[in-house]
């Protein structure tokens, strides 16, 4: 939905002017997204490669197979899917197992393994991004008009 401005003095239109560009921008935030995306999907590979001491730790094993905890075949590691559109990201894992390890839910035998959290660090990643965004749409707007 575009956004105009009007402005009218003593019964006189000074001013009319459409503000789509902003309007436009703000209804796609995709470009943020996108670096939000890559930042999250990066997190994960960089929790797995620290056995999960981005967020806590992982539990150790109980058993002794020479895996790494969660990389027998790969399939959990790289069954990360991530998709971005206009107003939202989502990211998920589709391997049967992984929303035992991730869920926050009681559990007896499955350990909590968390790999992916949008953990402190995150939050402040995604404000900036969005931030940054606004910004430049901005700018490039303001750059337009003079």
């Amino acid at each position: 939905m575009p956004i105009y401005l009007d402005a009218t003095l003593e019964g006189e239109q000074q001013l009319s002017r459409r503000l789509g560009i902003i309007a436009d921008g703000v209804e796609d935030f995709s470009p943020a997204l996108e670096n939000i995306e890559k930042e999250l999907v990066h997190t994960v590979d960089q929790n797995f490669a620290q056995r999960g001491s981005l967020f806590g730790g992982w539990p150790a094993r109980k058993d002794a197979n020479p895996w790494p905890i969660l990389e027998n075949t790969g399939e959990l590691r790289g069954g990360f899917v991530s998709a971005v559109k206009s107003d939202y990201l989502e990211i998920g894992n589709f391997v049967p197992y992984f929303k035992y390890h991730q869920s926050n839910k009681p559990r007896a035998r499955i350990p909590r393994r968390v790999m992916l959290m949008i953990d402190q660090e995150r939050k402040v990643f995604i404000n900036k991004a969005f931030q940054e965004y606004l910004v430049k749409l901005i700018q490039a707007q303001n750059n337009a008009v003079i």
